[in-house]
C-alpha cells in the first residue's frame, strides 16, 4: 500500500505533467481573449507611441464576427437524442428518456451554458462544460451529495444500546449556535429520531457502549432520515456546554457511566440554546474576555485560562466559546441568549445571532417532516 507521502508526490508529479502538457494551449487562449478584447498592439510599440505622444488607434472588428458564429449556434443548437439501437431497444422508453433529459436541461438552464461554452470556443479555442452535482462541502475530497431538507441531530447517551431518557435533540447552525429540546420519554421522541437510534443501537450493544453520542441526520420531503456525522462524544462547543447545566446531576451521570452504575439524568427545562462567540484575534494571541460576574455560569469558554479576575482565550482557536440559556419555550431561550451575548466583550468578538432565527425557521420546517419540537 502506498504511504501518504508517496501518494502526494505522485499526485503532484501527475498534476505538473498535465499542467506542462496543456500550458501552451491556455497561454494561447489568454492571448486570444486579450486580442478579442481590443488589446491588439505590441506592448513595446504601444509604450513608444505613448512616450512620443503618438496615437494607438483601436478599431476592434472581431466581436461582431464572434457574435455571428455564436448566433448561428443559437439557431442550430445541438440536442441530446435518445434512440433505440437494436432489437432490445424500445422506442417509447427512448422518448421518455429524451423527455427526462430535456426537462433536466430546462431546469438547469443548460442552453445558457451551451451558448457560453460555444462563445468561448469561438473566442479562444477553449470552451467546455461539465455536469456538476451539489455537494455538502467545497472540499474536493469530500464528495457527499447534498440532500435537501433540514438537519436535526440527536444529543443523548446510550447504555449498551438503550437510549437513556430524558434525552435531547437539536438544530445547529454552524458558526451561530444551537437550539435543543428535551424529550422525557420514548413516546415523545420523533419517529425519524427513533429510526436513527434503532439503527445505531445494535453496534452500541455489541461494544457495550456507555457514553454520550451525537449524530446529525438529513430529512426532507420524502420524510426519510439520512444519518450523517455520527460521533461518540458531546459535540462541542454548544452541546457540551448546554449539557453541563441542563443535566442537574451531570457529575453523577458521567461518574456512573465510568463505574457501571446507571444514573437517570435530571432535566427540568424543556429547551436550551447556545450562541457561538468567535474572534479573529484569538487564533493569533491570548484574548481577554470580559462579562458580568453573575453570567459566569452561562458563559462557557472553549479554551481559556483564568488569571486574577480575568479570563483569556488560548490560541490557536478563533472560537471563544458559547453563551447558553435554559427555558420553557423556544422564544424564551433565544431571547435569554441574545441578551446575555450582548454583555460579553472581547477584541474582534463576533456572534451571528441571526443564525438563531434561521434555526427557528428550520424547526418550523422540520415539523412538516414529523420532527415534533
Amino acid at each position: 500500500m502506498m504511504d501518504e507521502r508517496a501518494f502526494l508526490d505522485l499526485a503532484t508529479k501527475r498534476l505538473k505533467r498535465e499542467i506542462d502538457a496543456d500550458d501552451h494551449n491556455r497561454q494561447a487562449a489568454i492571448e486570444d481573449l486579450k486580442f478579442l478584447n481590443g488589446d491588439q498592439w505590441d506592448p513595446a510599440e504601444e509604450q513608444r507611441r505613448r512616450l512620443r505622444g503618438r496615437p494607438c488607434l483601436k478599431t476592434n472588428e472581431l466581436p461582431k464576427y464572434v457574435n455571428q458564429v455564436v448566433g448561428d449556434m443559437r439557431h442550430n443548437r445541438a440536442r441530446i437524442k435518445v434512440r433505440p439501437v437494436d432489437s432490445a431497444g424500445d422506442l417509447n422508453i427512448a422518448k421518455i428518456r429524451s423527455g427526462v433529459i430535456a426537462n433536466i436541461e430546462y431546469l438547469s438552464n443548460a442552453e445558457a451554458i451551451y451558448d457560453y461554452a460555444g462563445e468561448m470556443a469561438t473566442s479562444c479555442g477553449l470552451g467546455a462544460w461539465r455536469v456538476l452535482t451539489r455537494y455538502t462541502e467545497e472540499n474536493p475530497f469530500i464528495c457527499e451529495e447534498l440532500l435537501e431538507g433540514v438537519e436535526p441531530g440527536i444529543d443523548g447517551a446510550t447504555w449498551e444500546g438503550e437510549l437513556i431518557y430524558p434525552t435531547t435533540c437539536g438544530y445547529e447552525h454552524r458558526g451561530s449556535g444551537i437550539i435543543s429540546r428535551v424529550y422525557q420519554s420514548e413516546k415523545d421522541l420523533p419517529e425519524p429520531v427513533k429510526w436513527i437510534n434503532d439503527g445505531l443501537s445494535p453496534e452500541f450493544t455489541r461494544h457495550k457502549t456507555r457514553f454520550f453520542y451525537s449524530t446529525e441526520f438529513k430529512i426532507g420531503k420524502d420524510k426519510t432520515p439520512y444519518l450523517i456525522d455520527p460521533t461518540i462524544r458531546l459535540a462541542a462547543p454548544g452541546v457540551a456546554a448546554i449539557q453541563t447545566e441542563l443535566i442537574e446531576n451531570y457529575s453523577e451521570v458521567v461518574y456512573g457511566m465510568a463505574t457501571g452504575e446507571r444514573v437517570v439524568p435530571v432535566m427540568k427545562y424543556k429547551y436550551a440554546a447556545a450562541a457561538s462567540m468567535e474572534s479573529s484575534e484569538a487564533a493569533k494571541t491570548f484574548v481577554n474576555i470580559t462579562f458580568p460576574k453573575e453570567l459566569r455560569r452561562w458563559v462557557k469558554l472553549r479554551m481559556a485560562v483564568h488569571k486574577g479576575q480575568d479570563y483569556y482565550s488560548v490560541p490557536p482557536f478563533d472560537s471563544l466559546g458559547v453563551v447558553i440559556g435554559l427555558g420553557e419555550t423556544i422564544k424564551e431561550v433565544m431571547d435569554v441568549v441574545k441578551e446575555r451575548v450582548k454583555q460579553v466583550d472581547a477584541i474582534s468578538i463576533s456572534t451571528d445571532l441571526a443564525g438563531l432565527d434561521k434555526i427557528f425557521d428550520d424547526i418550523q420546517e422540520g415539523k412538516r417532516y414529523e420532527i415534533n419540537f
